[in-house]
């Protein structure tokens, strides 16, 4: 029975600009769920939760399940050397029993969104001799609200003969390697997960190997994936407070304007990261009630705590119910106008109209 081996390498490192965000490494060092064919990786790093699943269409690890594999870390070959890990990480080992269609498919997910773009280097390396095979690896990824952002190859790509690469800038970017029945090494293949306005949520790497014929057997692949160096988009200044009108009549308006804030900051009304109330430094507000106002700083990717300020709204004061009285040309008598109205607010000032007599006006 003829038997091959598979190496292919992935390295994730990444770059991305920091800003306000400071950079933090997610490791592969931890232990690792799931069972069978579907397995887990869960890692929190400066409050930023990292969780992986890896899936492997066919239930077989080498080495059991995915494993650390540590810098100075090397899995031999036959025509090709094998390589050594200058980036510590994951590794995943299988050996598949059947030539069908294969696939290891890793789908990494942040609890906050990073700062694109996520960049990254795939090593791939094919040991083999004996029979052919066609692979690819297929790279997606999402931004925070779950829309694909698009991917793209740095630089030139290097594949093997027949091979190509496919998608860049649009969402899905695929290596070929084409088809070889000898030992070919080939990668360093450079990765940009979205752009600098995007916030990634997540990435996914697949892997899909065809071999053939049908009696070559048993083909081994190797998947390592490093350790994550990526941005923490979570680092946002607040405002310090909130600055304006803040007592208004029934039917008014206010500007307020958030100390500290600039043209991405976020307004909410009732609670902080509730009814959105607009986007800016300031905003006009007519609220028809009391009403208490929130504003929070934003880099795109995370939104910082708030600062409020509450708008009490008065009701505009009641004159009353008109009313009239008739006297008499030479009444001296004095007249409590009060007496004529009903309704009224408590207070108030009266003033003539018309005349040395006749009709006055309740007013405030």
């Amino acid at each position: 029975m003829l038997r091959s081996a598979f190496y292919f390498f992935f390295v994730l490192i990444f770059v991305v600009p920091f800003g306000l965000n400071s950079q933090i490494t997610f490791p592969w060092s931890g232990t690792y769920g799931g069972a069978g064919a579907n397995r887990t990786y869960t890692t929190t790093v400066s409050g930023i939760t990292m969780s992986a699943t890896i899936n492997n269409s066919e239930n077989v690890w080498q080495d059991g399940s995915p494993v650390w594999f540590p810098t100075g870390s090397a899995v031999s070959g036959g025509g090709c050397a094998g390589i050594a890990a200058t980036n510590q990480g994951m590794l995943l080992s299988t050996d598949w029993s059947t030539n069908t269609t294969k696939t290891i498919t890793t789908t990494i997910t942040f609890s906050s969104a990073i700062k694109g773009p996520v960049n990254f280097k795939l090593y791939d390396i094919n040991d083999d001799g004996f029979g052919s095979w066609a692979d690819k690896i297929v790279v997606t990824g999402t931004n925070a609200a779950s829309s694909a952002v698009n991917i793209f190859n740095v630089g030139t790509a290097c594949v093997s003969t027949g091979g190509s690469v496919t998608g860049s800038g649009t969402s899905t970017l695929t290596y070929n390697s084409g088809i070889s029945s000898a030992c070919t090494c080939w990668g360093n293949n450079e990765v940009n997960v979205g752009s600098s306005t995007d916030c990634i949520k997540t990435i996914t790497i697949l892997y899909k190997s065809n071999v053939s014929p049908t009696n070559y057997n048993n083909p081994k692949q190797y998947v390592v994936i490093s350790n994550l160096v990526a941005s923490n988009a979570t680092t946002v200044t607040a405002p310090t407070g909130i600055t304006g009108t803040t007592a208004i009549c029934s039917g008014g308006s206010t500007t307020l304007t958030a100390t500290g804030g600039n043209a991405s900051t976020q307004w909410y009304s009732g609670s902080c990261g509730g009814t959105s109330a607009g986007t800016g430094a300031s905003i006009s507000v007519s609220p028809g009630s009391t009403t208490t106002y929130y504003a929070a700083n934003s880099n795109g990717c995370a939104t910082s705590t708030c600062v409020s300020a509450t708008v009490t709204v008065s009701s505009p004061p009641n004159a009353g119910t008109d009313g009239s009285t008739s006297v008499c040309e030479t009444s001296v008598s004095p007249v409590d106008l009060y007496s004529l109205i009903t309704g009224e607010d408590a207070g108030g000032t009266w003033s003539q109209l018309t005349g040395s007599g006749g009709t006055f006006n309740a007013g405030t």
